[in-house]
């Protein structure tokens, strides 16, 4: 049964942590910033074991993603709190993130021979795009590079979380950064490494395509969605532990589910089922998200169980092995520990507040 149509208002705030005006500076936002800056990429690639963090160290690599990754997140995350906008929205530009990242830059939707696409051995190539592979990494970094790494800052920060973190300055220093990664990142894999037989740069139509599509979504990111004015009478939201086996289950699918496919259907059916799939997903944390019992421990607790298979099964499996592919993987299970301690440490704090540390909505 619908309760009277009258919508709730969110939780006012107090006066410190209103937002700062547009072009003001915000006030000691500068541990936050940083935080998040390192968060993007030390989530994303060291921890996955993408990047060993043995390799993330060098000078060039820790400083190239620092950059890159904490740009994106940092502009997203300043969009989103200057605008109003909810973790829908920055799920979306998310996503747009994704495809500057993996399809513009690094080209990897259009390369066959990226090292880590050479395990599919073309599976899901069509009019030169890997469309399998796209739809994965969008779906990876949306959530593990962009919106868990602003969620965990701003639980580490939650006095600040509501507000504005970069001033004028640093919002034109963080683009200068992003929009120089980027055309140093897009000549390096677009033109220079990983070519082979038949393939020496991305294809022009595509690679437009990809471009506008990414122009779509920032479109979409940074509009405010209606929501309805029913209120629907409040349900108790999952258990912490169902959504701890939720995000590991939704992560172990996002890692293994094409290595599955390749054996038993053919590329458009894996495609059809990882949209439906991810779509699913969405479409249901949206409606957790939406009901007012949902808290900052359901999102921990979602977020724990993503992260939990990198910091639980693979993290330890490299510590132990010692490298792949070339690459050393010692010290995997350092970061590990020292996010399964950030996330307990949240998830302990967390339970002394109800609901979101600022009233942002989740769509």
């Amino acid at each position: 049964m619908y309760a009277t149509p009258s919508p709730l208002p969110p939780p006012p705030l107090p006066a410190l942590e209103m937002p700062a005006a547009p072009g003001a500076r915000p006030l000691r936002t500068r541990g936050a910033i940083w935080t998040l800056a390192f968060l993007s990429p030390v989530t994303a690639e060291v921890l996955t074991g993408s990047t060993p963090i043995l390799l993330f160290l060098i000078p060039f690599a820790i400083g190239y993603q620092v950059l890159f990754y904490g740009s994106g997140a940092l502009l997203i995350r300043e969009v989103a709190r200057r605008r109003g906008l909810g973790w829908g929205n920055i799920v979306m530009l998310g996503a747009a993130y994704s495809i500057l990242e993996e399809g513009l830059v690094n080209t990897t939707w259009f390369n066959p021979y990226w090292p880590d696409v050479l395990t599919y051995h073309r599976y899901g190539m069509a009019l030169g795009l890997n469309w399998v592979w796209a739809l994965g990494l969008i779906a990876f970094h949306a959530i593990i590079s962009i919106t868990i790494p602003i969620f965990l800052a701003e639980q580490l920060f939650p006095q600040r979380a509501a507000r504005p973190w970069l001033g004028r300055g640093g919002i034109i220093g963080f683009g200068a950064a992003l929009t120089l990664t980027s055309l140093l990142g897009f000549w390096l894999f677009g033109f220079v490494l990983d070519r082979g037989p038949g393939y020496s740069a991305p294809p022009l139509i595509p690679y437009l395509g990809t471009l506008a599509l990414a122009v779509l979504l920032v479109a979409v990111g940074v509009r405010r969605w209606p929501t309805s004015t029913r209120v629907v009478a409040p349900r108790q939201p999952p258990r912490l532990w169902w959504l701890r086996v939720i995000g590991f289950l939704a992560m172990a699918f996002e890692i293994v589910n094409v290595g599955i496919f390749q054996t038993l259907v053919p590329a458009w059916a894996a495609f059809v089922v990882n949209v439906l799939v991810y779509g699913g997903l969405l479409l249901l944390v949206t409606r957790w998200g939406r009901n007012p019992r949902w808290g900052a421990r359901h999102a921990l607790a979602l977020s724990y169980g993503a992260l939990g298979l990198f910091i639980f099964l693979t993290a330890p499996i490299l510590e132990v092995v010692g490298s792949v592919n070339g690459k050393p993987t010692h010290g995997t299970a350092a970061i590990a520990l020292g996010y399964a301690i950030m996330l307990t440490v949240l998830s302990r704090r967390a339970k002394r507040g109800a609901h979101w540390s600022h009233p942002t909505q989740i769509c």
